[in-house]
């Protein structure tokens, strides 16, 4: 395993900040990799991306403390661990786990009607752990799977013990490439990775600090539970809404280079490289390049452009950029 992440969701009541621990455990080529972007940056700059990170689901998370870093060159592995607190971490009826660290491994061209084969970074090999200890039972439909092609394998496995949720995602890739016959089905497979990466946890039945223990709270409940049902099914729906209109918004503002439409403007292509090191990761740091990164040609819309694929040096995530040279139409 080249990257192992495991997160630790702690909740003793629903009305506390949760404790965030997050275990990063790096091996091999990836374990040099993050002594490399160590002695390059700052350890706060890094702590900084870190919670930026983090801060794109619970913006109202905090650092817990500075992160820490154990490396042990003998057996070439570095481990980095992580502690936050998040306010209002379940305040509503349930919450979505989500394997992020995975999905950023599972960038999807933007085209996908191929001639050439599709690039696959490899060897990628990680698991995520998620863990939620909550106040009481959870409520989360278990289940688990195994997708696979000649390119990519992935497992995941969702259950409940007592009062702990617990989901296991492992993915790897087997092959640098996709023959060009083969992409659609293999965008297929991604997809269905992807949609397995989302479960949603809901509150299993009240926790002790919540529940009445007189009669006359037991009769206000029960004359209040319509109004309160009414405003549950409000406040999902609004939910609902919400993460469909910043869905669709990500969809519609795209940033320049993040696909064929909207390339970034060089006035060569010996600046590409200049483009790329003004660029940052999701997670704040910006890209450092040691050696040119792969790069493919394409014509888009009648207009010629050069797609690189890029990965950030502190979180390993992937992203393709998409330039446009001169004289390209």
């Amino acid at each position: 395993m080249l990257i192992s992440v495991n997160e630790i969701y702690s909740l003793e009541r629903y009305s506390d900040a949760a404790l965030l621990e997050v275990t990063t455990t790096y091996r091999d080529a990836e374990a040099d990799s993050q002594r490399d972007s160590l002695a390059r940056n700052a350890m706060a700059d890094l702590a900084k991306g870190f919670l930026n990170y983090y801060a794109h689901t619970d913006p109202s998370i905090s650092a817990d403390g500075p992160p820490t870093v154990i490396d042990d060159p003998v057996s070439n592995t570095l481990v980095v661990s992580e502690r936050y607190r998040i306010p209002d971490f379940m305040q509503g009826a349930s919450r979505e786990a989500f394997a992020d660290r995975i999905n950023q491994e599972l960038a999807r061209p933007s085209i996908t009607q191929r001639t050439m084969p599709l690039a696959v970074s490899y060897p990628v090999n990680v698991e995520q752990i998620i863990e939620m200890r909550l106040p009481d039972r959870p409520l989360i439909t278990p289940g688990s799977g195994t997708f696979s092609d000649e390119a990519a394998h992935f497992e995941y496995k969702v259950g409940v013990s007592g009062k702990v949720v617990h989901l296991n995602f492992l993915y790897r890739t087997l092959q640098d490439h996709v023959e060009a016959a083969r992409v659609a089905k293999h965008l297929e497979l991604v997809e269905r990775i992807r949609n397995a990466l989302s479960h949603r946890v809901s509150r299993g039945q009240a926790s002790s600090e919540e529940m009445s223990d007189g009669a006359a709270a037991a009769v206000i409940g029960i004359l209040a539970a319509p109004f309160i049902i009414l405003g549950l099914v409000i406040g999902v729906r609004r939910g609902r809404t919400r993460r469909r209109s910043r869905a669709f918004n990500r969809n519609v503002q795209i940033a320049d280079g993040e696909g064929p439409e909207k390339p970034i403007q060089v006035a060569s292509e010996d600046l590409v490289g200049d483009g790329l090191r003004t660029l940052r990761c999701r997670c704040g740091i910006v890209y450092r390049l040691e050696q040119a990164p792969p790069s493919q040609r394409l014509v888009y819309d009648g207009r010629r452009l050069i797609a690189v694929t890029v990965f950030c040096a502190a979180c390993g995530a992937g992203r393709d950029v998409y330039f446009a040279p001169p004289n390209t139409r």
